[in-house]
């Protein structure tokens, strides 16, 4: 076998940089590959997993790391303080956290507030959520109705819908 030097399937350089650059790459060749017409129109509530796992800004890091992250094998949870989504929490603000501190560090102290860049509306449709990470650089987004949580959408949530479409839609012709 030769060398194939797809620049697009060479492993990214470790780091912060290297994750940065991968993400980038892999949103820009799948945003090469989708047509925004197979998104438009198709509402995002279809996609969004409903109702997400949420966490308290009072729990430990330890307390989310065993009671949420192991017991629900996720790696982002929106926070939500006596009913208002105040932020998220992930992996990422978790690895920051020194595991002797994690008894005492509390979600509050390492979440990201909520901002724009991480919400989208629940009526907004696929296509727009993949515009809306696209132009954000995110993955995984919030999504709500007014000031209610209703849900979070992926990335690989709105792909998986590509591939459905367009495994009937070659279904449809005969393929």
């Amino acid at each position: 076998m030769g060398d194939f030097k797809d620049p697009r399937l060479r492993r990214p350089s470790s780091g912060l940089a290297g994750i940065v650059t991968a993400f980038l790459g892999k949103l820009n060749l799948i945003l090469a590959v989708v047509p925004a017409f197979s998104l438009e129109g198709e509402p995002l509530r279809r996609v969004m997993v409903p109702d997400p796992v949420v966490v308290a800004p009072g729990l430990t890091v330890a307390e989310l790391i065993d009671g949420y992250i192991y017991r629900h094998a996720f790696e982002f949870f929106p926070v939500v303080e006596a009913g208002r989504l105040v932020g998220s929490v992930s992996l990422h603000e978790v690895r920051t956290v020194p595991p002797h501190a994690r008894e005492t560090t509390r979600v509050a102290d390492i979440l990201r507030p909520m901002t724009r860049d991480c919400v989208i509306d629940a009526d907004a449709s696929a296509a727009e959520a993949l515009a809306h990470m696209q132009g954000t650089k995110r993955t995984l987004l919030i999504v709500v109705d007014g000031p209610r949580l209703v849900g979070v959408i992926a990335l690989r949530d709105i792909m998986r819908l590509v591939s459905l479409k367009s495994v009937l839609a070659g279904t449809a012709h005969g393929d």
